[in-house]
């Protein structure tokens, strides 16, 4: 799936579980925060990384990781040229199946 396609995802999650609401093409870091809170809560630990060493050609300079308990075995990652692509990934990818959100 490509990126525009999960920050568009991400965005609608965020309405359905009636947060801060977010246009798919404004998506900022404060935006997640209520989300990825949510997820916090439920016992997953998220991880960003912002990695000085990498550069144009590589990757991409922003990791995202979602792991835990409440995955029951599963983790995402992700390395992206935004962040907002790496959140909507780890989001989208735990809402499938965490909360049961099919595509």
């Amino acid at each position: 799936m490509d990126s525009a396609v999960y920050k568009s995802i991400a965005a609608k999650i965020a309405r359905d579980l009636e947060m801060a609401p977010v246009e798919s093409d404004i998506l900022v870091i404060e935006r997640f925060l209520p989300v990825i809170e949510k997820m916090r809560r439920e016992g997953a630990v998220i991880l960003l990384e912002w990695d000085g060493e990498r550069g144009q050609g590589d990757n991409g300079v922003y990791t995202a990781v979602v792991s835990g308990k409440t995955l029951k075995g599963e983790h995402f990652r992700i390395d992206a040229d935004t962040i907002e692509e790496a959140l909507s990934y780890i989001i989208v990818n735990y809402a499938m199946i965490k909360w049961g959100i099919n595509l």
